[in-house]
């Protein structure tokens, strides 16, 4: 089983929109991998505590990353980087992947859609650990 990490905006959009695409890419993703899917809670120290553990838990991050910036979402690349995971940071809407989050990531998409994510991963499975 492939462990996989949806880090993604949470705060500052509506939690309608954070959870959509971590469901539809859940649904489509192969049957070998297990969604991690972090907390959507107003408190901060469980919020954190639990994403930071599930973090641990990965063997692949996946970030969205959004044209608005996510504080939590960069914390995440940088802290799965520190781990020595795969970081894999996509995104829907052209959004300019910062120095930082090119830097901290395996690999950042610029992608039509979710499938196309999708795809991706599936190339990278037979190199994971």
């Amino acid at each position: 089983m492939i462990k996989i990490y949806l880090a993604g905006a949470i705060d500052g959009i509506d939690k309608k929109t954070a959870r959509a695409w971590r469901n539809r890419i859940k649904k489509i993703l192969p049957k070998n991998y297990v969604c991690l899917i972090p907390k959507i809670t107003d408190n901060l120290f469980e919020s954190v505590n639990f994403d930071k553990f599930l973090i641990n838990q990965a063997d692949i991050i996946l970030a969205n990353i959004y044209k608005t910036p996510s504080w939590g979402t960069a914390m995440e690349i940088f802290y799965g980087h520190q781990l020595g995971k795969n970081v894999i940071c996509f995104t829907l809407e052209d959004a300019e992947f910062h120095s930082w989050i090119k830097y901290h990531s395996t690999n950042c998409l610029d992608v039509e859609c979710l499938e196309e994510v999708v795809d991706y991963l599936k190339h990278l499975e037979g190199f994971q650990k």
